[in-house]
């Protein structure tokens, strides 16, 4: 199977390589990874101790303090080739969501506080400063909550004019339907609607003219295949968090 040539191992496996963190040269380095033989050992460490939440003691640490745990151990021992920052800031949501909590993202938080990030990861890897670090991370997850808590009752205010915009049609028609649906699916093709809503073609078809002929929907230019985008909903979306709220990261 072929896979992009600038990506020095196997997609998928970890890494075959030494890496460190400073010069050019290993022997210049602040910080050097673990060797390639040692990283199914430290991974195993992680998932043991920290995804699978065994108690310390008599009690179990809570989710956002074991993810902060996860990140930071996952970071220091990166484990594969590349992606490894993305893979890392994925750890929390999937965690979230593993206990029952809805999911939450920081990759914004960290990349706008992305010197601060640095300095407290760095103040683990190098000298087991955990309490900073875990300050940081849980006040990163508060921002994260608060800008997605302002997001999503925009979202949620979007979806409700849209329906109204359409409250002549039947309740259970597909065209509201599709319309509640488009905050979280707002690119389309007629052949989704159709498999999600059970109906046929020409419905999921109607439906979708439907809210493009009211501008809820825009169609790309192309007549065989053509997509359709909630445009409103992607201009929400794509919102700088200063256009909606943003709290700050001091304690």
């Amino acid at each position: 199977m072929r896979h992009d040539t600038a990506y020095r191992d196997v997609p998928g496996e970890f890494r075959a390589v030494q890496n460190w963190i400073g010069g050019l040269r290993i022997q210049d380095e602040r910080l050097v990874r673990p060797r390639p033989e040692r990283i199914a050992e430290a991974m195993e460490d992680l998932v043991g101790r920290v995804l699978r939440s065994e108690p310390l003691g008599n009690a179990y640490l809570h989710v956002i303090v074991r993810a902060a745990l996860a990140h930071a151990q996952f970071e220091t021992v990166h484990p594969f080739g590349d992606g490894n920052g993305c893979i890392g800031r994925l750890l929390l949501p999937l965690m979230l969501a593993a206990e029952g909590f809805p999911p939450l993202y920081v990759s914004g938080p960290l990349y706008r506080n992305r010197h601060d990030y640095f300095d407290a990861l760095q103040e683990v890897q190098l000298r087991s400063r955990w309490d900073g670090w875990i300050e940081f991370f849980a006040h990163t997850v508060m921002i994260a909550r608060d800008e997605s808590m302002v997001l999503a009752a925009q979202l949620v205010a979007l979806r409700d004019d849209r329906i109204r915009r359409i409250a002549d049609r039947r309740a259970d028609s597909t065209s509201r339907k599709l319309a509640a649906l488009l905050i979280g699916t707002p690119v389309v093709t007629v052949n989704p609607v159709k498999r999600l809503f059970g109906v046929s073609f020409p419905a999921a078809n109607n439906a979708v003219a439907d809210l493009a002929a009211l501008g809820i929907l825009t169609g790309t230019a192309r007549q065989r295949n053509r997509v359709f985008v909630a445009r409103e909903a992607i201009a929400v979306l794509d919102q700088a968090p200063e256009q909606r709220h943003r709290p700050s990261l001091t304690p």
